[in-house]
């Protein structure tokens, strides 16, 4: 079933449409997967190289790419301007492992009972390295971070899968002591490694078949520790301020992870000169750098946490400097990337919507899609200073207006984007008619989704310890 849900005229209160008059119209390198694909393979020609690269942690109003006013991120803004940029883009679910489930498969986590980190992905999917194998790529990965590991199930399609952290700089290393915890091995790499290692395939790699290339960032993840030059250019010396200090070493984390971008880019550019490579750049998710109480991700709902970039660029295909105002979803990937190779994705319900006519301008953009998100359910943790996390919370975004409910919490909030972008003014009261109707919404896309009726596979009790340590499960 699918996340973008219209409801009926029918079932909308009289007052909807009087009230929303004013709207505007807006594994180790080298390793084999053995999993056989379980698609027939079609003919590869004339199918483009595909460079997706994810950057944990990277909320779009921190790059310069997306109007942020200092220079974050130069090698996206060259990068956008040769391609297609679009905004809003939202994450359907702010946590690491469920955002690239859902990029991967066009399904909601929730479909797969993936709504959290350290819950593997069950073969029976099928991901989007699968579909592109059985049409005959040369797909290989190389990710950033143990959430990512392939005992999590997103090697799935994947002939190479790199997770292997031995040997690399690490901010999480080997006897790094987090949480008054020692993590056993390296819990990540820097992108630098990451990226040195996909060069590498590139360069021995068959150049006979197209190439599915996947290159993970963690660098802008907790714990922030910036390396030079980048350090010396955005992080002030002697700030007073806790909040100023780790804003300022997050910029410089998201330019590191630009120039990793820019170099992994200009490689496989090189190596396709005349405009062979479809290159899609996205985040999982946001950091809240404090804006609402809480400095990392995975528990609320607000823009900081859940709005990401999303970038196209296909050179002779995609209109350069494009910007598409379409509100978007994560989900959107997989269908998009197949639809751009010309590629079927005919097979099963999908939540993701294929974006190729607004990226090939062939059709308008949709300004009333409706995008809806959600976070995985807490048992009453007290982790953010002015509320207790209790319960699930959902959200959704139409037109200007998004609406967060979280029951056992705020209840409903409804914010106006245009006018109140850091979502500090909840107009629910104010706009009864939209609050219900957008509720609805909701509750409409919560009753497609049912959870399987398997219950969630009990973590290695190693895994479990280490994510704990991290503070991936609480």
């Amino acid at each position: 079933m699918g996340i973008f849900v219209t409801v009926p005229l029918a079932i909308l209160s009289g007052t909807f449409a009087l009230a929303c008059s004013d709207a505007p119209p807006l594994r180790t390198a080298g390793a084999t997967n053995t999993k056989q694909a379980r698609l027939e393979p079609v003919p590869a020609s004339d199918r483009p190289n595909i460079l997706l690269i994810t950057v944990d942690t990277l909320r779009a109003d921190r790059t310069s790419v997306y109007g942020y006013g200092r220079p974050t991120t130069p090698h996206l803004e060259a990068i956008a301007m040769r391609g297609a940029r679009l905004d809003p883009v939202y994450t359907p679910m702010p946590t690491t492992l469920p955002a690239h489930v859902a990029m991967f498969t066009a399904r909601h986590g929730r479909e797969f009972h993936v709504r959290k980190n350290g819950t593997p992905l069950p073969e029976e999917a099928h991901t989007l390295a699968e579909r592109l194998a059985a049409a005959g790529y040369d797909t290989a990965a190389f990710v950033s971070s143990y959430v990512l590991d392939h005992r999590f199930g997103t090697d799935q399609g994947f002939s190479v899968y790199d997770d292997d952290f031995r040997g690399a700089e690490s901010d999480m290393p080997e006897g790094t002591t987090w949480d008054s915890k020692a993590i056993e091995q390296p819990f990540d790499r820097r992108g630098s490694d990451t990226v040195d290692a996909a060069i590498a395939w590139l360069e021995q790699r068959n150049p006979d078949a197209p190439f599915f290339l996947w290159v993970h960032l963690f660098d802008p993840h907790q714990p922030l520790r910036p390396r030079e030059p980048f350090a010396s250019e955005f992080v002030r010396p002697n700030l007073a301020s806790e909040r100023d200090r780790v804003s300022d070493q997050y910029d410089a984390e998201v330019a590191y992870a630009d120039a990793q971008i820019g170099r992994i880019v200009s490689e496989a550019d090189r190596r396709a000169p005349d405009g062979e490579t479809l290159t899609v750049i996205t985040s999982d998710h946001g950091e809240g750098l404090w804006d609402h109480g809480w400095l990392e991700h995975g528990v609320l709902l607000y823009e900081e946490a859940s709005r990401v970039p999303l970038i196209f660029r296909w050179p002779g295909r995609i209109p350069a400097g494009l910007e598409i105002n379409q509100p978007a979803s994560l989900l959107d990937l997989t269908p998009t990337v197949l639809g751009l190779a010309g590629l079927p994705m005919e097979d099963e319900p999908r939540s993701g919507r294929d974006l190729t006519p607004q990226l090939t301008q062939a059709e308008p953009s949709d300004l009333n899609r409706r995008i809806v998100m959600a976070r995985r359910s807490y048992r009453g943790t007290p982790r953010i200073l002015h509320r207790r996390v209790a319960g699930s919370s959902r959200a959704v975004r139409w037109r200007q207006w998004k609406l967060i409910r979280s029951m056992k919490e705020s209840g409903a909030e409804l914010y106006n984007l245009d006018e109140d972008p850091q979502e500090i003014h909840n107009i629910a009261s104010l706009h009864p008619a939209i609050t219900d109707n957008l509720s609805i919404e909701l509750k409409h896309w919560h009753d497609s989704l049912p959870l399987p009726k398997t219950i969630d596979s009990p973590l290695d009790p190693e895994v479990s310890e280490r994510l704990k340590a991290l503070g991936y499960v609480p």
